[in-house]
């Protein structure tokens, strides 16, 4: 059975009303299908991620809770299911059965660059009018290649290089040049800032160099 239901609000010419072009007919089938159930997660802390969208090939649609849980429906037969990736994040893809009537459960990971630096702070001693040098190691832990500069530098601090691209498992080295040269005696800081196309929070180096008396000989 159907129930038609209408409001009647009062206003301009509100002596009459009136319906028409109504019709009603039967024929409507449910769909054969099922639902399709899973969480997305970062593939490199494997933590669930939040508002991200879930697509199916039949044009369903859903939007992961705070626990990272998606449930969508989808026809019968070998279905795709998608994740729109977040900035800083690779799409996930992955083909799921799913069975008339029932749940079919599938996660999806999704892939992004991770850097980490060593030493994770820099400290250097140098003679006046000299200068000295030392090497940062960037390596690329996640799952995806990632594109990287790097800010920070000073009159004194110089970087080579100050930009790259890094793939899976791959280091590269930057060597740091301190120009004493023509500083006082003293203590100077700053931090690098490391940059990249990942969904993570900038790293940060600090950096510091004691300037004395005595010359230093180029290291």
């Amino acid at each position: 059975s159907s129930l038609l239901r209408w409001r009647y609000v009062s206003g301009y010419c509100d002596y009459y009303w009136q319906i028409d072009d109504v019709k009603v007919v039967t024929g409507c089938r449910p769909r054969d299908g099922g639902l399709v159930a899973g969480r997305v997660l970062d593939a490199n802390t494997r933590r669930p991620l939040a508002g991200v969208t879930v697509t199916g090939d039949g044009g369903a649609a859903a939007t992961t809770n705070d626990d990272g849980v998606y449930v969508l429906f989808a026809d019968k037969g070998v279905r795709m299911v998608t994740a729109i990736p977040p900035a800083g994040y690779g799409s996930a893809e992955v083909s799921v059965q799913v069975l008339s009537s029932q749940v079919a459960r599938k996660n999806l990971a999704l892939t992004a660059g991770r850097i980490l630096a060593g030493p994770k702070a820099l400290s250097v001693t140098v003679g006046a009018g000299s200068k000295a040098r030392r090497v940062v190691m960037l390596r690329n832990s996640g799952t995806a290649p990632v594109s990287l500069n790097i800010d920070g530098t000073t009159s004194w601090l110089l970087l080579s290089p100050a930009s790259g691209g890094l793939s899976v498992g791959a280091s590269k080295p930057i060597t740091a040049v301190f120009d004493a040269r023509e500083l006082a005696v003293g203590v100077y800081s700053t931090s690098l800032h490391v940059r990249g196309n990942t969904p993570y929070a900038v790293l940060s180096i600090p950096v510091t160099m004691t300037v004395v008396k005595e010359a230093a000989e180029w290291r």
